[in-house]
């Protein structure tokens, strides 16, 4: 009886520890904590996912309703910090744990955060596949520019995922007329 109640409560404690993500649907800059910024991630996959699992001050969770949306971007808010891709769900009771790797990448505060694409390609009939943290900046600031412009006119964007870019600075110098 005693084991069954300490691995219940074992079990509330690790589900309080994971915040599901509510990703952001408008225009509308809605205010940052101190300590908060905005995390923007797109996942291009070519099967189903049921979850990405995301560890960091706050282990992130972005869920089957997160992955289905006409876009492959996912804009919301998350605490600061540094923060790493360590599973991906394909169903309640199948995954993949990455290894280390590149897939750190971190959140600053008062900014948009643009941390890369995750691209997952799974072999149709076998049990691989290969995963990718890929910065396509570009792309990124595409769909920025598309669906959050005023989002965008009030916070800085930067890259933050693996290696280093400063395609985002580059558009912001170019946008004040500095580089022709």
């Amino acid at each position: 009886m005693i084991r069954l109640m300490f691995f219940a409560a074992l079990a509330v404690f690790l589900v309080g520890c994971v915040t599901r993500v509510e990703s952001i649907q408008r225009d509308v800059d809605s205010g940052l904590e101190s300590e908060q910024g905005y995390l923007l991630i797109a996942v291009d996959t070519n099967r189903e996912l049921n979850e990405i699992h995301i560890d960091g001050p706050r282990n992130l969770v972005l869920t089957a309703a997160d992955l289905d949306q006409d876009e492959n971007y996912i804009l919301f808010k998350a605490p600061a910090g540094e923060y790493e891709i360590k599973k991906i769900d394909l169903s309640k009771y199948f995954g993949f744990r990455l290894q280390r790797g590149d897939w750190t990448f971190s959140v600053q505060p008062g900014v948009i955060s643009y941390v890369g694409d995750l691209k997952v390609r799974l072999n149709r009939f076998s049990f691989g596949g290969s995963f990718e943290l890929v910065n396509e900046a570009s792309e990124a600031q595409e769909f920025l520019e598309r669906k959050f412009p005023s989002l965008i006119s009030s916070r800085e964007v930067h890259y933050f995922g693996p290696g280093e870019d400063d395609f985002f600075q580059a558009v912001k110098r170019y946008d004040r007329g500095e580089e022709k």
